[in-house]
């Protein structure tokens, strides 16, 4: 697993607050040889980790695509059309998402969510 992927990891599990948007559901980002990052909530609590699962939905995306979104550099929708090269099951659990990427995102930069 690469240092980007942990600091995805850690920043993603930092701004958990039990809500992924996913209820019952297992995100999976698949970075290849970066490694992955699963967001589950199929336990209580949600959790965030790098150790790869089966998932409900898979999108493969370089890691890069994450930290941007994560840095605010990049919108969900921006990092989907230029970095993803697949998404695998439930498609619907990738837009369900992307509110929790962008409160964590929000909190790092310091902007309130929703501003």
């Amino acid at each position: 697993m690469s240092a980007i992927v942990d600091d995805i990891v850690r920043r993603l599990a930092a701004g958990l607050d039990g809500d992924l948007g996913i209820p019952g559901k297992v995100m999976k980002f698949n970075a290849g040889e970066d490694g992955v990052i699963v967001l589950d909530s199929s336990a209580s609590p949600a959790k965030v980790t790098s150790a790869d699962r089966p998932a409900d939905c898979t999108v493969t995306m370089a890691a890069i695509a994450l930290k941007r979104i994560l840095d605010g550099q990049m919108s969900c929708g921006g990092a989907y059309m230029a970095f993803t090269r697949g998404v695998e099951g439930d498609q619907a659990l990738a837009v369900l998402i992307q509110p929790f990427l962008r409160r964590v995102a929000a909190v790092g930069s310091g902007t309130p969510p929703g501003a």
